[in-house]
């Protein structure tokens, strides 16, 4: 992954859109809205709680951990589907409507993904952090970069 602009403009299906995760360590990625996002523009959607420890992070984080071909960070539907539901009751979805220049910071460790476009379209701009060893962040791309004040 890298700095990238997203721009969303058909409805066609991507890999965004099924709940995932990036990575299995901390890692935050910053969505900066350049357009206004309503809940037909494809807002980006994330699971509260998601990154926890549980029973069904097991393999999907050995298969990313041992880089195995199937250890891309998919949630598969069923268990996805039993999010805010028994046991799983806690792990809320939170879809992020919002107006241009809205920035949106996220643990992507939890599940999230895009949603689909219904209208229009979505533009955002999006940059990684990787959370190091001794607790502090570092862009993945510019290794003397620091986050801006405060995020730390």
């Amino acid at each position: 992954m890298e700095r990238y602009l997203d721009y969303k403009h058909s409805n066609r299906l991507d890999t965004s859109v099924h709940p995932h995760f990036d990575n299995i360590y901390r890692m935050l990625k910053v969505f900066f809205y350049l357009n206004d996002i309503p809940d037909t523009h494809a807002p980006f959607t994330m699971w509260k709680r998601s990154h926890l420890k549980r029973p069904w992070r097991e393999l999907p984080d050995y298969l990313y951990f041992a880089d195995h071909p199937y250890g891309w960070g998919v949630v598969p539907l069923s268990v996805a589907s039993t999010f805010g539901k028994g046991e799983h009751s806690d792990i809320e979805r939170v879809e992020c409507t919002a107006r241009a220049g809205t920035a949106i910071f996220c643990d992507v460790s939890a599940v999230h993904s895009a949603s689909l476009l219904r209208d229009g379209y979505r533009l955002m701009l999006v940059d990684n952090w990787m959370m190091q060893d001794n607790g502090k962040w570092l862009n993945p791309y510019h290794a003397y970069a620091t986050p801006p004040e405060g995020l730390v």
